[in-house]
């Protein structure tokens, strides 16, 4: 089989790999009862979107790897900076994912600033605290109800969500086993206003 495809390399990127699976699954390649897990790495630091716009691959507050600080201040190699960002795959499904922040007050001013034209004012509370220093520090979350479907289909990324997860909503954002959201009663809303204005 030989593809050609064109357009927008994210998109066709993604495309084949859903081809791929689809491929895989039609033709019975994939062994249903392996738990494959991956770490995913070296993700660039930043893309360009849909409008030729730079923007971050994770969040704007990703640190790139300490090789590549200096690249941040060379406008052409940007895009050939790595972030210290990170994904969890399970089965070629993303279980959760994280990343190590930025702690350098001046390298978080000059991406937010220089690099996104950002006004700081909204952000000056952080680049102040990072200024009296921040050790390195990340994060990582896992989509708990991802790992549950694939738990429940043996590995089998084809089982939905919505088949596992503990509170489905709906179309509307209600949540049907709870009824919520609920209108507040009027001595609901009273109590609540009294804690307010005491």
């Amino acid at each position: 089989m030989v593809l050609f495809m064109w357009g927008d390399d994210t998109c066709v990127k993604r495309t084949l790999g859903q081809l791929r699976h689809l491929v895989g699954e039609a033709m019975h390649l994939r062994a249903e009862q392996r738990m494959e897990f991956v770490w995913i790495t070296h993700f660039p630091l930043f893309s360009r979107n849909a409008e030729g716009r730079l923007e971050s691959a994770h969040h704007p507050f990703t640190a790139p790897i300490p090789d590549d600080v200096p690249l941040l201040y060379e406008p052409n190699k940007l895009l050939s900076i790595t972030g210290q960002h990170y994904d969890l795959v399970l089965n070629g499904v993303e279980l959760g994912g994280g990343s190590i922040r930025i702690h350098n007050a001046d390298v978080q001013r000059h991406v937010l600033s220089t690099i996104y034209g950002e006004s700081l004012e909204e952000m000056e509370h952080m680049i102040k605290a990072l200024s009296y220093g921040a050790p390195p520090h990340g994060g990582f979350a896992i989509g708990l109800d991802r790992y549950v479907a694939l738990l429940f289909g043996r590995g089998n990324s084809s089982v939905p969500i919505r088949d596992v997860i503990a509170f489905p909503k709906s179309k509307e954002g209600n949540d049907l086993m709870t009824k919520c959201p609920v209108e507040a009663t009027p001595s609901q809303l009273s109590r609540q206003i009294w804690l307010i204005s005491h």
